[in-house]
């Protein structure tokens, strides 16, 4: 049997044990919870990202040169835009579902406008609704067996065109080619009597571009001494629109028409390959 006296040494030592155990827990979980205060309370910095978004926006100096660029070009664009919707009306008609979907597109890229000025206003075209298609269609035939893109109409290069031939007839249709930024292919022909109809649509076309027997499309080149000028600007690449007009010379003994096409941009462009 234990000695009453060894509770004295026994029970202070319990309590001093478990007060020591008590104390570093307590410590332990303070320390945790500091950890915490601090993630959850530390000052957050600012990304150099976040610093340029507080900067101002300077405003922009307006550059009067860039602006007159700017307009000139959107009148391009809605010149070009009408254009499109010109042709598609004529190849395809304002009912088909085909032009509507192609008239949406090209106003959608374009939109629309009524404000370009047209520069040969008065002038009356002599083409009929059938030969535009019919210069399209044989325009389009000779770019697509060359794997050429599509050329379409457009009545201010026809009207420049007729223009120039009304020009031409007044000087008793002296073939001159005219002095423009422009592709150009002229014709004329002449007949004995009043009536040089013979040369419509079919016959220039025809003229045109038999010089494809002149051209050898693996050189690119013409063969010597002969003309395939007029052939190469039909299928010219970079050409993206075509107009054409005539007029007529009449006579009692002999009559001539003259025919004249524009083509922007402009073929034959020397040291350059047609396609």
């Amino acid at each position: 049997m234990e000695s009453p006296k060894s509770w004295y040494y026994i029970l202070p030592m319990t309590l001093l044990m478990l007060g020591l155990f008590g104390f570093l827990a307590w410590q332990n979980i303070d320390g945790i919870q500091d950890v915490k205060v601090v993630k959850k309370t530390a000052p957050v910095v600012p990304t150099s990202n976040e610093q340029v978004i507080e900067f101002e926006d300077e405003e922009e100096e307006v550059d009067p040169a860039a602006e007159q660029k700017l307009e000139k070009q959107k009148k391009a664009d809605r010149a070009a835009k009408e254009s499109q919707l010109a042709a598609l009306e004529r190849l395809y008609g304002t009912s088909s579902e085909e032009a509507a979907e192609m008239r949406n597109f090209i106003i959608e890229q374009f939109g629309t406008t009524t404000e370009e000025k047209d520069e040969t206003a008065g002038v009356e075209l002599m083409v009929s609704e059938d030969e535009i298609v019919s210069l399209i269609k044989v325009h389009n035939k000779a770019r697509f067996e060359v794997g050429v893109k599509a050329i379409s109409w457009s009545d201010n290069l026809a009207k420049k065109a007729q223009a120039w031939t009304d020009d031409l007839a007044a000087r008793d249709c002296t073939l001159e080619h005219a002095n423009t930024k422009f592709g150009e292919n002229l014709f004329k022909g002449t007949v004995t009597g009043p009536d040089p109809s013979g040369f419509g649509v079919e016959r220039v076309m025809k003229e045109w571009m038999s010089e494809i027997e002149n051209f050898d499309a693996e050189t690119m080149t013409c063969a010597e001494g002969e003309v395939c000028g007029h052939y190469t600007q039909i299928v010219w690449a970079d050409s993206r629109s075509v107009g054409c007009g005539y007029s007529e010379c009449l006579g009692e003994d002999t009559s001539s028409r003259i025919w004249a096409c524009n083509y922007d941009p402009t073929g034959n462009v020397e040291d350059e390959l047609p396609y």
